[in-house]
């Protein structure tokens, strides 16, 4: 299960990095300048700040239902 689950964050993680850079370059193709690039810096911050509320988040709802909405979370981010 634990090798299962390290693919399927790999793989989650690389679609989400890839569709971030991509974003970053197509926003400032379109004539957005370097918006992409803020938007980015926006999400590394609610990133940052996220991973310092998780062991609180993780303690109350637990391990495996936080990852299950992280996931969720992620794959939406993708599809949109």
């Amino acid at each position: 299960k634990a090798l299962h689950c390290s693919v399927a964050f790999f793989i989650n993680c690389m679609a989400t990095s890839t569709i971030q850079n991509i974003q970053s370059k197509e926003m400032e193709d379109l004539g957005f300048e370097k918006l992409g690039y803020f938007s980015l810096s926006i999400l590394y911050f609610f990133l940052g700040f996220g991973s310092l509320a998780s062991t609180n988040i993780m303690s109350r709802i637990g391990v495996k239902n936080c990852i299950v909405i992280g996931t969720f979370l992620d794959v939406i981010f993708c599809a949109a």
